[in-house]
């Protein structure tokens, strides 16, 4: 029973399986999620960058397009989570991050990454599509330069 469970994840993972499955242990659902950075994303995590540099910041410090996909951006590791030991945050840093140095890279050109990510209970275990800048990431829908104007 088990051994199916396992195959039908890998399934999953490689996209012969869409639906989702439950484990025969503990009887939660399971499904991996294709995830793909959109110009919304890309757009918040310049605008973050513009506000906190390399620094931790607080999501309510700019109003964000892209909702809880902002969080999403940990997926290609272009942003971390403030750790909850963070000296000067008194314990709370739900909901601090910082821009990585691949972040950095992204947001200036100098590297491309991966568009999707395939993410299995908040992990990424896959990807696939084509490599995407940061002006592919953000499409007609955003100015890049008015952004790194900012």
């Amino acid at each position: 029973m088990f051994e199916e469970f396992k195959a039908s994840i890998k399934k999953m993972i490689t996209g012969e399986l869409n639906d989702p499955v439950v484990c025969p242990c503990c009887k939660v659902l399971h499904k991996v999620y294709k995830r793909g950075i959109t110009g919304a994303m890309t757009n918040d995590l310049i605008r973050f960058y513009n506000e906190f540099g390399i620094g931790y910041g607080h999501l309510t410090g700019i109003k964000i397009n892209g909702g809880g996909d902002f969080a999403k951006l940990r997926f290609w590791g272009l942003i971390d989570a403030a750790p909850e030991n963070l000296e000067g945050f008194g314990g709370r840093t739900n909901g601090y991050w910082k821009v990585t140095e691949e972040g950095v890279r992204f947001i200036f050109g100098h590297c491309s990454i991966i568009k999707y990510q395939h993410v299995l209970n908040g992990r990424v275990v896959g990807e696939s599509g084509s490599f995407v800048t940061v002006t592919d990431s953000l499409g007609n829908n955003f100015d890049y330069s008015e952004l790194m104007a900012r």
